[in-house]
């Protein structure tokens, strides 16, 4: 019973991360959007870690449900992406370079 309770608040806080995560990009795109600078930033893997401990202190029987919590998750999405993103601008970096158009 207490082990399905401690299931049930990790849960929850892993659902509040993602929700913060979200609220998090969705407002910083809206803020640069209109001009403004803003310095948020999103904390992956927290809501993965708090699924996986929630997933071991659980007895429910559907528990595999808790990994779609950490999928939904943009700062984990974000953190799986980020070396694709890297490798795009050393790419056009180069190409840049590679082409005189960035000497003056």
């Amino acid at each position: 019973m207490v082990l399905g309770v401690v299931s049930f608040v990790l849960a929850l806080m892993a659902v509040c991360v993602v929700l913060t995560n979200w609220h998090t990009v969705v407002f910083s795109m809206l803020a640069r959007s209109r001009g403004k600078e803003c310095n948020r930033s999103s904390i992956p893997l927290v809501s993965l870690v708090f699924c996986a401990i929630a997933f071991q202190a659980s007895s429910w029987e559907y528990k595999k449900l808790l990994w779609f919590i950490p999928l939904l998750d943009i700062a984990n999405w974000m953190l799986v992406l980020l070396p694709f993103a890297l490798i795009r601008d050393a790419i056009k970096k180069f190409m840049h370079k590679s082409d005189g158009s960035g000497r003056g």
